[in-house]
């Protein structure tokens, strides 16, 4: 019988410190970690590798990491994938935030290495599915869809779908 794949977690984090810390203890706790330093290249990650889990930060340059989790909820591709915000802005409703973007968890930074374990293996344990279906037909899920086309081609979604002929509307 073959061995259980190890999961692959997907760390989109801009401080390098914290992203090399969070890497490392991730891969000791028996993770595959892939990194990226902001959301646009972990949003491309996130679609090239379709990694198990993503660990985002929220505060992170130019997209913030709650843009980026909207959009991979609006997405077909990556909406089954749980995101797991962890940031250091734990006042003013963060954690509210987070689930209205579709987050499927929260931590605080700093947090324990066990608890950011804890939480990741949680969120594997839920079904795909039930995570893919909690996010749709939430308006402000599907509101972030020309967000998903212009991350995609890096044009507005009319002008995408204008140079591939299909039209204007």
């Amino acid at each position: 019988m073959p061995a259980p794949a190890t999961p692959t977690i997907l760390l989109i984090e801009d401080f390098d410190d914290a992203r090399e810390m969070y890497a490392d203890y991730l891969e000791f706790s028996g993770f595959l970690v892939l990194t990226a330093p902001d959301a646009k290249h972990g949003l491309e990650l996130a679609e090239a590798r379709q990694p198990d889990l993503i660990l985002m930060d929220a505060g992170l340059p130019g997209m913030s990491g709650w843009e980026a989790c909207s959009i991979l909820k609006a997405s077909p591709t990556t909406r089954a994938i749980p995101v797991i915000m962890l940031t250091g802005h734990v006042f003013g409703g963060s954690r509210k935030q987070s689930i209205q973007v579709g987050a499927d968890g929260f931590l605080a930074k700093p947090c324990l290495p066990d608890d950011l374990v804890r939480e990741i293996r949680r969120a594997l344990q839920r079904p795909a599915a039930e995570i893919a279906t909690a996010h749709t037909g939430r308006p402000e899920l599907r509101s972030a869809e020309p967000a998903v086309k212009k991350a995609r081609t890096g044009k507005p979604a009319k002008r995408a779908r204008r140079e591939r002929g299909g039209g204007t509307s």
